[in-house]
């Protein structure tokens, strides 16, 4: 019994301590099963139903009937008077993981005479609360737009949020709802586009401690509407609030376990992948304790999944020898091709079945086209969930970039195989990984080194033996954060999972090269240590599946390290020695505010300041913009992109190759260009050049914003226009057409008789003409945002 503990134990470890990924950071952040508190100071109704009450759920169990959960509905939402409400339900059905919970699911429809608009809606059956609403768009009558600029302020829609949750949620004490600073909402910059949305997000004291798992989140509109609402709870017993060390003992032992060491970081490492011109950092970056929690009962550092955490880090060389990667030379891989790669490895078994294949820009980075494939087991579970093998495969170099297996079967009619045993040794299955690690992954001894734990899954818990290997990838003498590889072996060494990073270090290397350190290890720590603090907090440790076994829930009583003024966790920048964001974007901390010192007085400096604020202009390294800039076309696809899609600007392009030959997929423009194409407002033209780098003139924006508000159609019946047919240089302009619809609409306009359509135009000219096409919305019969 004491080794299969202590081997699942070295399961979970290795799970979390390869690299710094996301997943290890957000796992118990947010609340998976949803129940009511029942710690705080005045105790409340749960919705938990007790074990013996499970699989036995019936509405007479309910303090809040049916008819009463309507009429709460219909009062806190008045555009619930305009729906029907079709069907009541109580529990929960095809939720998976399946849970019992006291809880009425109302589903309403909206009836027009084209058709219907359903969406569902439910709320706590024993205090009344409401969980969850989303207020549906597209419903005929009920398109209440709330465009720029908003007839409420942030500070009025938080009233507005507060005093809603007040009606909503009256179980919870007002006093223990306090704002979840280290949400993702506010993160990123809202889009200056579409609807005006504010978004908040509360968490609830427990015995007077802060609960990640006790989630309030609204969205307040611009008119002051609740358009959204979710209130997620724990459903289990919190754990005594009591502690075996003081918070002061607690910081010492993260501040002396620090272990910063200096990484490679993209300059947004939430999503490093999502375009290859990131740019680099070398930064000091916390080691696993910095990184990990401090269980406040047992005084011992513990990872994210609950395990014991180890203290340090420490590599393997990874040896040379052997079969390495060998490309794929010629012609893009066909679907055949690409299948034939991943069962060269991998065995598939005979009962599962190729259900899709498609070709597509690699979800991590885009200038990578992959093979995407997925293959089931012919036997379904009775929720309508079954056993799945996913792969991707790079089309071009016939690389295996990754291969899971995810097994959903449950319920009714379903048994867990049976446990199967390793017949290999972990000495066996660790030299199987290494020469596996060298054929799959390029430059492997050069780029990977083996992260020094032990491998050995215990099959008890998980069905059958693996054992699963992490490798870190480094530049030189320092790791890439977030660049890693694993490899998870059977119980008879065969692949069973692979997982990689797609790091090119020949594209990577102009950028790395250039950084090196200025700032010591023992100044980064001074700085590291002087904003580091700790907080008492619980975290919920599972409620997700780990190697196709679902974790059960485990609230623990934690101290979580708190790095001042940022979200979370922090690097110090080893050339300029400051403390910034890890995760996020690291240009600011939070406590600073995006300005430019140069647009004071500046006659367009309200709109140049809207757009630094949504994040569509940006100050350069000395603060300043450079308002009277000449812009190129690229430039103003950047702003217009970023006005319209904030931080989801990117865009997966699924055409096999670029829509400009001077737009490849690593140019800072790609994302922007591709999203004008998918609209329609820039034409695909693969073996011509856009001229992105070219200045942007008055008549070719005339011409962009024309297509963009879809006037094309009406420019060319106004191509005879007189009040533009008047102007001085009315025999310069193209497309007189345009120049009219822009005019009529005030986004340009001449001045001294001239239209001028060779003119440049400048930053603080497009920041202005973006606002006005702003303040536009609503008001036009074709939406930019559809």
């Amino acid at each position: 019994m004491r080794k299969k503990k202590r081997n699942t134990r070295m399961a979970v470890k290795m799970a979390v301590v390869g690299t710094l990924s996301l997943s290890l950071l957000q796992a118990p952040l947010s609340g998976v099963f949803a129940a009511t508190n029942s710690g705080s100071a005045a105790a409340v109704e749960s919705s938990a139903i007790s074990s013996s009450q499970q699989g036995k759920l019936d509405p007479s169990q309910a303090k809040v009937t049916k008819e009463e959960a309507e009429k709460r509905m219909r009062d806190l939402f008045p555009m619930l008077d305009g729906a029907e409400l079709r069907q009541v339900e109580f529990g929960h059905s095809n939720v998976f993981p399946p849970r019992e919970e006291a809880v009425w699911n109302l589903h309403w429809e909206f009836r027009t005479e084209n058709g219907s608009y359903g969406f569902s809606t439910s709320v706590d059956a024993m205090t009344g609360d409401v969980l969850s609403y989303h207020q549906p768009y597209g419903v005929p009558g009920f398109d209440n737009q709330s465009y720029y600029p908003p007839k409420v302020s942030k500070e009025e829609a938080e009233q507005i949020a507060k005093d809603f949750i007040a009606k909503a949620s009256s179980s919870i004490d007002q006093a223990e709802l306090f704002p979840a600073d280290g949400s993702m909402y506010g993160m990123y910059p809202q889009q200056l586009f579409g609807p005006v949305q504010y978004y908040f997000q509360y968490n609830v004291l427990i015995n007077g401690i802060k609960s990640q798992s006790e989630s309030l989140y609204l969205t307040v509109d611009g008119n002051g509407d609740i358009t959204m609402y979710n209130h997620s709870r724990y459903q289990g017993q919190y754990p005594s609030p009591r502690t075996s060390l003081t918070a002061a003992e607690a910081e010492e032992k993260f501040k002396s376990g620090l272990g910063l060491t200096l990484h490679y970081v993209p300059d947004d490492a939430m999503y490093p992948y999502n375009s290859s011109t990131a740019k680099w950092r070398l930064a000091y970056v916390p080691g696993i304790i910095g990184m990990n929690m401090l269980d406040g009962h047992t005084g011992k550092f513990m990872d994210y999944m609950g395990a014991d955490a180890p203290t340090e880090r420490s590599y393997e060389d990874i040896p040379a020898g052997g079969p390495g990667f060998t490309a794929h030379q010629g012609a893009t891989l066909t679907s055949e091709q690409a299948v034939a790669v991943v069962t060269k490895q991998f065995e598939l078994p005979e009962d599962y079945t190729l259900r899709n294949s498609s070709l597509s820009s690699y979800w991590r980075q885009q200038d990578v086209q992959v093979w995407n494939f997925y293959w089931s087991k012919d036997i379904s579970s009775p929720y309508g969930f079954n056993e799945q093998i996913s792969a991707e495969v790079d089309a071009d170099t016939g690389r295996l970039l990754g291969l899971n297996r995810h097994s959903f079967a449950y319920g009714p009619g379903y048994s867990q195989p049976e446990v199967k045993e390793a017949t290999i040794t972990e000495q066996q299955a660790k030299a199987k990984a290494l020469g596996l690690i060298r054929s799959l992954y390029p430059n492997a001894a050069q780029e990977l080194k083996l992260v020094d734990l032990p491998g050995a899954i215990e099959g008890a818990e998980n069905s059958e033996a693996k054992f699963r290997y992490q490798f870190q990838m480094f530049y030189g003498d320092h790791p890439i954060l977030n660049g890693s590889a694993s490899i998870t072996l059977d119980g008879d060494g065969k692949l069973y999972g692979y997982n990689s990073s797609v790091y090119n270090t020949e594209k990577l290397a102009g950028q790395l090269d250039g950084l090196k350190a200025e700032v010591t290890v023992e100044e980064a720590e001074r700085t590291y240590s002087d904003a580091l603090d700790v907080e008492l907090q619980y975290v919920m440790i599972g409620g997700y599946y780990m190697d196709n076994i679902f974790k059960e829930p485990d609230m623990k009583l934690v101290y979580a390290p708190v790095v001042k003024g940022t979200r979370g966790y922090a690097m110090v920048d080893a050339v300029s020695g400051k403390l910034l964001p890890l995760y996020g974007n690291p240009t600011e901390t939070a406590e600073e505010t995006i300005a430019a010192s140069d647009i004071e007085g500046h006659w367009a400096n309200e709109e140049l300041t809207t757009l630094l604020e949504h994040g569509v202009l940006k100050p350069d390294a000395d603060g300043l913009l450079g308002p009277n800039e000449a812009l190129r076309l690229g430039d103003w696809l950047n702003m217009m992109g970023t006005a319209l899609y904030g931080s989801n600007l990117s865009y997966y392009d699924q055409g096999n190759e670029p829509p400009f030959a001077d737009v490849p997929r690593d140019s800072e423009f790609a994302a922007s260009v591709q999203r004008f194409v998918a609209h329609g407002w820039l034409e695909r033209a693969p073996e011509k050049n856009l001229g992105p780098e070219q200045t942007l003139t008055r008549q070719q924006l005339a011409v962009l914003l024309t297509k963009m508000l879809n006037y094309s159609k009406l420019a060319r019946y106004m191509d005879s226009d007189l009040e533009i047919g008047s102007l001085k240089d009315a025999k310069e302009i193209d497309n007189i057409g345009a120049a009219a619809v822009v005019t009529k609409l005030g986004l340009l306009t001449p001045s001294n008789g001239r239209f001028s359509p060779d003119a440049a135009v400048t930053k603080a000219q497009a920041a202005v003409i973006i606002m006005r096409l702003v303040t536009l919305q609503g008001k036009t019969d074709t939406p930019l945002m559809r």
